[in-house]
């Protein structure tokens, strides 16, 4: 599954995922989709990716995923 590739903890290398433009090359509407599908927060996703919560959120509006 997809999802387990990005969430294994090593997939960024150590890297600072703080800026909206590397989070936007590295995780994809599909993957972000699928993860909130499996009821990850905002929150939540933010830790697994080294962020900050405001960050994944902008992420996920600029995607157009929205609550439902």
């Amino acid at each position: 599954m997809a999802v387990n590739v990005y969430f294994g903890g090593n997939y960024y290398g150590g890297y600072s995922l703080s800026s909206l433009e590397f989070l936007q090359k590295k995780i994809t509407p599909e993957l972000l989709t699928r993860a909130k599908q499996m009821g990850f927060s905002d929150k939540q996703l933010a830790h697994i990716w080294k962020s900050d919560e405001l960050t994944i959120r902008s992420l996920r509006k600029s995607m157009g995923i929205v609550p439902v």
